[in-house]
This record gives structure tokens, sequence and C-alpha cells, in this order.
């Protein structure tokens, strides 16, 4: 008698294995995160940062009531021109103070040693987020959330040229926006009163979820390993290229997956 596969069984499994190869890769991506100097505290005073969240509801508003039946691609495009837009406005008030841009991150330049630390700790972790995904999508299941409409599905219905800038948003412009934004700002700002272990724990919830219940749970993951990387690192670019390296995964598998 065959028996059937069990979600909670096998969601346990890969959780399990992926944990056990994530610990030691850490450490070793610790020791080659190392920053040659310590990043300047990021001084936001509490005027600033609200003007920005307040500048990035109001541009996000009239972008949804101007786009309400607008295409997958129009819309993708119109949310990656907020976040650019508030994330243009972060940087220039960040370039008028000293040190400004590089407690955000994107002055500082890594080392090779660095570059190779994001992709070996996501290697593994990959696992663990499958894992997680497996016995969130059974919670959900069994708690009956609702179906949430998924951004690949949408993009996977892209052809030819719409798909290659779609492509292109998801993978690289996205990513670099929503770390500069998230890692970058956020992060920074909350490290002050919260300490850099709860910087990350809330960036990263508010993270996940900004993306939906349905995806909150191996994102959170993701999102609390990239708050690490920018912490660990002092650079932004170590968060930004496993997030894309993460974002194109997922998509060369969904596309693979599609056409076979």
């Amino acid at each position: 008698m065959e028996l059937a596969p069990h979600p909670i069984g096998d969601g346990l499994v890969l959780l399990a294995l992926g944990l056990s190869a994530f610990v030691p890769a850490a450490r070793i991506a610790r020791r080659w995160l190392r920053p040659s100097s310590s990043p300047p505290a990021a001084r936001w005073d509490l005027l600033e940062v609200g003007g920005i969240a307040a500048f990035a509801l109001l541009v996000s508003g009239l972008a949804a009531r101007k786009l309400a039946a607008a295409s997958f691609l129009e819309q993708l495009l119109a949310n990656e021109l907020v976040f650019g837009a508030t994330a243009a406005l972060v940087l220039v008030l960040a370039s008028r103070r000293p040190g400004g841009l590089e407690a955000l991150g994107v002055s500082a330049r890594p080392s090779r040693a660095a570059w190779a630390a994001g992709p070996l700790g996501y290697a593994p972790l990959f696992v663990v987020m499958a894992g997680v995904g497996v016995l969130w999508r059974e919670l959900g299941r069994v708690r009956g959330w609702p179906a949430e409409q998924e951004v690949m599905r949408a993009m996977l219905e892209l052809e030819g040229g719409a798909l290659v800038v779609g492509a292109l948003v998801a993978v690289v412009v996205g990513p670099l926006l929503e770390e500069l934004l998230f890692r970058g700002f956020l992060q920074s700002v909350l490290v002050r009163p919260l300490g850099s272990f709860g910087a990350v724990v809330v960036t990263a919830l508010l993270f996940a979820l900004l993306h939906g219940k349905s995806t909150f749970g191996p994102l959170f993951c993701l999102s609390l390993y990239l708050g690490w990387l920018r912490a660990r690192s002092g650079t932004l670019w170590i968060s930004w290229a496993v997030h894309a390296l993460h974002n194109g995964l997922g998509l060369a598998l969904a596309l693979s997956f599609a056409s076979g």
C-alpha cells in the first residue's frame, strides 16, 4: 500500500536539511562579510522620515487611481516609478549630509570575498525557504486564506518585448530600489531605536507583509537574510545581488516549468 505524501512532513524535511547546511555556510559567510570599517550611523530626524513616508503614500495613491484598469506591465512599471521617486528623494536627502550615502550602504565597495558570501548562504537558504513555503501554504489551506493573485503568474503571461522588460524590472531594477528603501533607508533608521537585530527583524516583517499574505513565510526568511547581509557587510550591494539572484532564479524556474 503506497502512502500519500504529507505536505507538513515534506516541509519539515526540507526545513531541517536547509538549516543543517545554512548554519555552517552562514559562519563562513560571516567571516567573509567583515567590512574594513564600520559605516557611520544614520541620522534621520522624525520630520524627514515622516516626509519620505508621506511622499511615498501620496505618489502610490495617485498611481493607483490612474492605473486602476491598466495592464499588469503598466502597473509593474508604475510601482517601480513610485519606488524610484521615493528612492531618489532618499538619495537627495542623504547626499546633503556628511556620510549620508555611506550610511545608506551605497558608497562602500564590497570585497571579492563579500561578493561570494551572499550566494554561499543563499544556496541552503533556498532549501529553507522551500520548506517554509510548503508549511506556509498548508497553514493557509487550513486557515482558509483566500488565494491572492501571484505576480509570477501574471509575469508568465507576458510575451516578447513585454516579457523582457518585465524580467529586467523584476530581476534588476525592482530589487535595487527595494533594497535601497528597505535595507538602506528603513533598516538604518530603525537601528537607533531598536538596535541592529531589532531593525533587521522589523524591516523583514514590513518587507514580507508588503508582498502579501500568501508569500509571507518564505519572504520573511529571505528578508532576514538580506537584512543580516546588509548589517554585517556595511554595504547595500551584497543584499541587492542576493535579492536579484533570488528573483532571477524564481523567474527562470517558473519559465522552465511553464514551457515544459
